[in-house]
């Protein structure tokens, strides 16, 4: 997944952390509204959302040079 995340344009990484926030958020109102939710997995998309994060600044410094 991650050589994938690479490879996309920075509309793309966009695109992805628009999706996994709206994740992060579907999770946020699961555990408020006392639904089961697996937990583990909401750490592992705040890391990935992190990762996309930073390729995206990544590319924009690359673009700008």
């Amino acid at each position: 997944m991650n050589n994938n995340i690479n490879k996309l344009d920075i509309e793309k990484l966009q695109q992805e952390i628009i999706n996994i926030k709206k994740i992060l958020l579907d999770y946020r109102v699961k555990q408020a509204t006392k639904q089961p939710i697996k937990s583990h997995e909401i750490k592992k998309y705040k890391k990935e959302l992190v990762r996309i994060i930073t390729i995206e600044h990544q590319q924009i410094i690359k673009s700008n040079n």
